[in-house]
């Protein structure tokens, strides 16, 4: 089975597309991925984002976070909370809360091999969980 091929640009992210990658290329260092959809509610991204802030450097979140989103604008690609997001090729990561209508952000480390590890799903009504998931996340590095 061929491996996931992202789309990206001539930097690497946002709307342009003129190249591809094997997603597994991206993963060779360790990366922590987030991804929303467009119609999840804005101030459950923009949790996650001040937590990403708290708990990382400006640094660590430029070169070791990748935001992801099937369906967020093209227009808003090339910003999104300060960040170019990734492009996949066929839109999604294939996993099934990508298959709700409207899901919640989440959050996960992949590997070379295109496994998901450290799923984490974030909790509106629970925040503090997913501070403590960063923390743990950022221990790994």
């Amino acid at each position: 089975m061929p491996r996931p091929k992202v789309l990206l640009g001539n930097k690497g992210w946002g709307t342009d597309s003129l190249s591809s990658f094997s997603l597994s290329n991206l993963c060779n260092d360790k990366k922590l991925f987030f991804c929303f959809s467009e119609k999840t509610c804005p101030p459950c991204i923009d949790a996650v984002v001040d937590m990403l802030n708290e708990v990382f450097t400006e640094e660590e979140i430029k070169t070791k976070v990748v935001f992801i989103s099937p369906d967020y604008p093209a227009r808003l690609r090339n910003d999104c909370y300060g960040k170019k997001l990734l492009t996949l090729h066929n839109k999604y990561l294939g996993l099934p809360i990508e298959l709700e209508d409207s899901f919640a952000p989440f959050l996960f480390i992949m590997n070379k091999d295109l496994c998901v590890k450290y799923l984490h799903i974030h909790n509106k009504a629970l925040p503090q969980l997913t501070l403590i998931y960063l923390e743990e996340i950022r221990k790994m590095w």
